[in-house]
């Protein structure tokens, strides 16, 4: 009936791709999702600076362990301290100095000027940890911000009124959202330590 090679190009009969033999058995989740979720996980991944495969994979696990995100960052940070990371060290003690320099400059303007100089300041602090993960350094500037601001010895703020000055101008700055979720979770008129790392 046919004559000479036949090329196909594809078989719509194959099997579908979650169907395929992995080499290692269930490593790959295959998961339909509306278009408008599929195009707001890849902006999420994108702003995190991670392919979409990476992020995925940071929510299940988030799911799966019941903890934040942020929980997991700070207990691998932990381990790495313990392990004796001398660079993630510096990053802190390099964090230190940058907000001592801030609030050399800073401490007296009132909360709009704090939150215009903290929007500004963002990308600089980021790149103290860029050897470890961008949307890492999002979270830890509040919370690098509040302990520098705590005073281990009293068990307090140095100055509340500082501190509380300091979240206000988080919340009204136009730094990443993603800080603003950790500083708008901090507690008004808390006096514990906020640096589980520090």
């Amino acid at each position: 009936m046919l004559e000479g090679e036949v090329h196909v190009f594809r078989n719509p009969f194959e099997d579908p791709p979650e169907a395929a033999a992995e080499a290692e058995p269930g490593a790959t989740i295959y998961t339909r999702v509306p278009a408008t979720l599929k195009r707001a996980a890849d902006a999420a991944a994108r702003e995190q600076n991670l392919s979409g495969n990476a992020w995925a994979m940071r929510c299940i696990e988030r799911c799966l362990e019941g903890t934040s995100l942020f929980d997991l960052n700070i207990a691998s940070l932990i381990r790495k301290l313990l392990e004796g990371d001398k660079e993630l060290a510096v990053c802190f003690q390099n964090a230190k100095l940058f907000w001592r320099n801030f609030f050399e400059k800073n401490d007296q303007l009132p909360v709009a000027a704090i939150a215009k100089g903290l929007s500004s300041k963002q990308p600089i602090f980021e790149r103290i940890f860029e050897d470890y993960d961008r949307h890492l350094a999002k979270e830890l500037m509040p919370l690098t911000c509040l302990s520098y601001l705590y005073d281990d010895d009293r068990g307090r703020f140095t100055s509340r009124s500082l501190a509380r000055k300091v979240v206000e101008a988080f919340k009204h700055s136009s730094v990443s959202g993603d800080i603003k979720v950790h500083i708008s979770n901090s507690p008004r008129e808390s006096t514990r330590s906020p640096n589980a790392a520090h």
